[in-house]
């Protein structure tokens, strides 16, 4: 018998304002900006936003139920609570002790936040599987990704403004016995510390903001360096892909879905020619939802989770600022 740590719901959610590619590109004219070959190396046609009507745990909480129902689970039998975000609502308390009071769920036992920027969905699934897999006491954990786009993004660039969404994705992780083994099976990752002024939040720090005096609009927002040359980022995940199938004793062409962080069209397609695997083994969602930094994983895989089969292996790949690539191997 193994325990086997399972994916056993997933849920996303996004409010209901959505901007389109029209409406973007009009707003970088009056600017003197072209859009259209940036939207089109990122596969983006759209972003939404919330609003005054729109609430940040109750974002959260949607995905969050969506991901309870499809594990026939109540709030009150969670276990664990982990909110990834790197948009938070709040420092103190957290954003999953918050969660957890919004969801009811009076009998979870850990709940705090984590932060691994765009990585951070795929980093949570690894580092909470294998917690559930050392700790007797806890058999399941809701893993809530949050990030909102509009809260960082500046006007005038034309990356974050076109394709940062606001958005919540969920997954549900228990413990299973069976009698193969399936469900969470091992992660690798790249780190390179040299890209720390890759993407800034906030652009000033929060010394300066907090103690000092840089309060205007841009200090509070994220600062993209556009001089950094991210084309770097296939050669970074297809040699991570292929350690982690190095050591599994996987080839490339085992794996039913290799599903990518969704900030660029560009960066997965290029990726896959380096893996030598057909494109349709990647799913892309990006063109639905724009940008949604760690929660872009979760739904893409939401987008096939109905077509997968038993025994078949998936790959879930993210990157985030810094830079941290994180890659986690998954049998159905």
């Amino acid at each position: 018998m193994y325990k086997n740590i399972k994916i056993t719901g997933i849920g996303t959610s996004y409010p209901p304002n959505e901007c389109s590619y029209n409406e973007l590109e009009k707003h970088f004219k009056k600017r003197g900006i072209r859009i259209k070959s940036l939207m089109t190396i990122l596969g983006k046609e759209k972003r939404y936003s919330m609003d005054e009507n729109t609430n940040y745990f109750g974002l959260l909480m949607q995905a969050s139920q969506m991901a309870l129902d499809e594990s026939n689970m109540n709030a009150s039998n969670i276990d664990m609570i982990v909110v990834v975000a790197e948009t938070p609502e709040h420092i103190s308390p957290t954003n999953a002790m918050n969660l957890a009071y919004h969801l009811n769920a009076d009998n979870v036992k850990i709940a705090y936040d984590l932060n691994g920027n765009c990585a951070g969905g795929v980093l949570a699934i690894d580092q909470v599987s294998r917690y559930l897999e050392s700790n007797e006491d806890i058999q399941n954990a809701l893993i809530v990704n949050a990030f909102m786009g509009s809260y960082i993004r500046r006007e005038e660039d034309p990356i974050s403004f076109s394709t940062f969404s606001d958005s919540s994705s969920a997954i549900m992780l228990e413990k299973k016995t069976e009698d193969w083994i399936s469900g969470f099976l091992g992660s690798e990752y790249r780190t390179n510390c040299s890209y720390i002024k890759m993407d800034v939040f906030p652009s000033s720090g929060f010394q300066a903001i907090l103690t000092g005096n840089k309060r205007s609009e841009n200090d509070v927002k994220l600062d993209i360096n556009s001089s950094i040359d991210l084309s770097f980022i296939p050669d970074v995940w297809s040699d991570l892909l292929n350690g982690l199938l190095k050591k599994n004793q996987l080839s490339v062409g085992d794996i039913s879905n290799y599903i990518f962080s969704q900030f660029s069209l560009y960066h997965i397609v290029t990726t896959m020619a380096k893996l030598k695997q057909d494109q349709a083994k990647a799913p892309y969602v990006g063109q639905k939802y724009g940008y949604n930094g760690g929660c872009s994983p979760i739904f893409a895989l939401n987008e096939v989770k109905n077509n997968l089969k038993a025994q078949d292996y998936i790959i879930l790949c993210g990157i985030g600022a810094g830079y941290l690539s994180s890659a986690v191997l998954y049998k159905i």
